[in-house]
């Protein structure tokens, strides 16, 4: 069986207001996807306004595992630099569960994320793991 997935970020006050923005969809309610809610710290947004309403382009969006003790300082670090050079275009941190940090990269070039992505803290002596998945973004959500 193939699995579906994705990622939506929504703001929501509460999680009862969060999973009612999710009772209009046929899947969800059917009972073929499910809702995994995760809050969530920002460091770097999709963007919300300004997105082309005809277009869509793929792109790239890296989970890591939560980071060990020792790589807690370093991780921001890390990812704070690929923002500012433009490699990942939004970056969130996840507060609980196996997943520590969700970052969108712009492109398809798995390689040149790979390479980058190489440094990351805990990735070469495998205490981190990563998962890239492709994704279909509205065009202009990662600018």
């Amino acid at each position: 069986m193939k699995q579906k997935r994705g990622i939506v970020v929504v703001k929501a006050p509460n999680r009862q207001i969060l999973l009612s923005y999710f009772e209009p969809d046929q899947y969800i309610r059917e009972g073929y996807m499910v809702v995994n809610a995760q809050p969530a710290t920002v460091h770097q947004a999709l963007h919300h306004t300004g997105i082309d309403p005809d277009g869509i382009e793929e792109n790239r969006i890296v989970l890591f595992s939560r980071a060990e003790a020792k790589d807690k300082d370093a991780v921001p670090i890390f990812l704070q630099r690929a923002l500012d050079e433009g490699v990942v275009g939004a970056w969130y941190s996840l507060e609980d569960g196996p997943i520590g940090e969700v970052v969108f990269s712009r492109g398809t070039d798995e390689t040149a994320l790979r390479k980058t992505m190489a440094e990351y803290p805990g990735l070469s002596d495998q205490r981190a793991t990563m998962k890239i998945w492709g994704q279909w973004l509205g065009k202009g959500v990662l600018r």
